[in-house]
């Protein structure tokens, strides 16, 4: 769904989640392709931690994607932090075969065993999980916010949430008609 979604809805990927979705990942620096222009990486020195960047930035000047290792743990562990669809499938790209081990380790929300991202619904859209209401809730808040900014990213967001719920209406529809054959 994540590819599906940035081939067919570029700029809908590219908006930024409300608060980003963190979880411990395996991924290290060195997975990541040098001078692509998506990504800075620091290679572990005794002035910092090993990190990947994206060039990308959120509105409050942080990157939409980060990577920092994390310190004493006993096998090489990182944090994540992403902040769109568009960057996470390339990161995900990045992962290539433990692309799944790290999509459970975002839908867990685990880091450094606390729970961060309990619902990442809640973390990308700042509403609850709950199709109908979670629409109305996304539109009240775009309709309401004053700051323009805000209301330009609400406003993405918004979209996004449109896109997402037709991909799920599409898988239910595509159950409903697997279970009454």
């Amino acid at each position: 769904m994540i590819d599906q979604l940035c081939q067919n809805y570029p700029t809908e990927a590219k908006a930024e989640f409300r608060m980003p979705l963190v979880w411990t990942s395996r991924v290290v620096p060195s997975s990541f392709p040098a001078g692509s222009g998506t990504w800075v990486i620091k290679e572990a020195s005794k002035s910092h931690k090993a990190s990947v960047a994206s060039t990308a930035q959120r509105f409050d000047g942080q990157p939409i994607f980060f990577l920092e290792q994390i310190a004493n743990a006993e096998v090489p562990m990182y944090r994540a932090k992403v902040a769109s669809f568009d960057l996470l499938q390339k990161f995900l790209q990045v992962a290539n075969e433990q692309k799944l081990t790290e999509l459970q380790e975002i839908i867990q929300g685990k880091h450094l065993l606390k729970q961060v991202c309990r619902d990442p619904f809640t973390n990308i859209f700042g509403v609850s999980g709950e199709s109908g209401k979670a629409l109305v809730e996304a539109f009240d808040a775009f309709n309401n916010e004053t700051d323009p900014r805000k209301k330009e990213q609400y406003s993405k967001l918004y979209k996004l949430l449109l896109v997402i719920n037709s991909f799920d209406l599409q898988l239910m529809s595509t159950a409903v008609k697997g279970v009454t054959k």
